[in-house]
């Protein structure tokens, strides 16, 4: 049995395929491939989708999940597939991670027992304690190169790239912390759902630990909080362009935070509570213990797409076409954007849960509850 298909895609005017073309129904992936290559003359990995479902057995199979006819025409996408992945280094922090940023070709690291390291080549180049307790999160500014760090009980300190201590200060029990475009400010997510804007001033640094108050060598942090922003824990905190914030909850809410008012300018309710985020390209996607992931547009607070793993999605990271999502069994789930219903490649990553993301065009590094940096190479 036949079906009339044309293509399309976005790979530019080179790969174009004009015209439609009788195409057998019991044809997979590689049949299609070996078509369009041939036409093209060209080499390559490719991927195809119908109403953004990937071709992952036969095309009969895929028009019947989507109870379609071999009657009429149908339209199919292609484009390059994400490479695969092999592991290519791995190190170890010492205690289950909290965050990795990949920084001027080094990875920066934190970890529950409050260190932060960086890695060059996968080994350890410089790490200090900054906190007795869980370094919960950091950000690295890409302008002025500085850090802001948090600690779960609220300890916050401003680093330079080599560790020293610039600034430090205090709120209450803290999750997430991002710079400002500029870094000249920065915001902590709270867990009792508010959201803080930092600055450093020119005082005495000022922490405050049980009931003692204590001055430090370093500049101080002048804190204004912003009440009104979640009813629990937040569990995202995005900084995309100065008068904006956008914000995750477990309150199931997805915010965006006018600045100049202090107030919320439009939210999304979310199926439950938001365990993980990331933000790109004015979307937001959301990780939830139930293993559904989802895309929003907070330009009109609209679902993009739904997608499902095989456990608790604790991490995810957007790169490029790529999401990365890290789940409580260990496994890393790399999905194509342009085909988001099944993953493209899965990882067993670690011995326990996932915990932190980050990577480029050449490399995925995971950290995990195990105390392991994993880093895999785009083949």
């Amino acid at each position: 049995m036949e079906v009339e298909v044309t293509f399309k895609t976005s790979l530019g005017q080179e790969w174009t395929i004009d015209g439609s073309y009788s195409i057998n129904t019991d044809s997979k992936r590689e049949d299609l491939q070996d078509i369009i290559l041939h036409i093209l003359q060209k080499s390559a990995v490719l991927m195809f989708t119908l109403h953004n479902q990937p071709l992952t057995n036969t095309l009969q199979e895929l028009l019947t999940s989507q109870n379609l006819s071999t009657e009429g025409k149908i339209e199919l996408e292609f484009f390059i597939q994400i490479p695969p992945l092999k592991s290519s280094g791995q190190a170890n922090s010492g205690d289950w991670i909290s965050s990795i940023q990949n920084f001027s070709s080094s990875i920066f690291v934190s970890n529950y027992s409050g260190y932060i390291q960086k890695f060059s080549n996968m080994n350890l180049d410089r790490e200090k304690m900054i906190f007795t307790g869980p370094l919960k999160s950091f950000n690295i500014n890409n302008e002025t190169k500085l850090i802001c760090a948090i600690s779960k009980k609220g300890l916050n300190s401003i680093l330079d790239i080599d560790f020293n201590i610039i600034a430090s200060g205090n709120t209450e029990h803290a999750e997430k912390c991002v710079w400002n475009p500029s870094g000249s400010k920065f915001a902590i997510g709270l867990y009792s759902g508010k959201i803080t804007i930092c600055e450093i001033n020119d005082n005495d640094g000022v922490i405050i630990q049980g009931n003692k108050k204590q001055h430090v060598d370093t500049k101080g942090i002048t804190y204004n909080i912003i009440e009104t922003c979640h009813t629990d824990l937040v569990s995202g905190v995005f900084w995309p362009s100065f008068e904006t914030l956008i914000t995750t909850s477990f309150d199931h809410n997805v915010h965006q935070v006018d600045l100049e008012k202090a107030s919320i300018s439009s939210s999304i309710l979310c199926p439950r509570s938001v365990q993980c985020s990331d933000f790109s390209s004015n979307m937001v996607f959301c990780g939830f213990e139930n293993m559904l992931i989802n895309a929003y547009d907070c330009r009109n607070s609209g679902k993009i797409f739904s997608t499902c793993a095989s456990a608790w999605v604790r991490t995810l990271k957007i790169v490029g076409n790529a999401m990365s999502v890290g789940l409580e069994n260990g496994q890393v789930y790399l999905y194509d954007l342009r085909a988001f219903k099944t993953p493209t490649h899965v990882l067993p990553a670690h011995e326990g849960k996932v915990m932190a993301l980050d990577g480029d065009s050449e490399f995925l590094y995971t950290g995990g509850a195990d105390g392991c940096i994993q880093r895999f190479t785009f083949t």
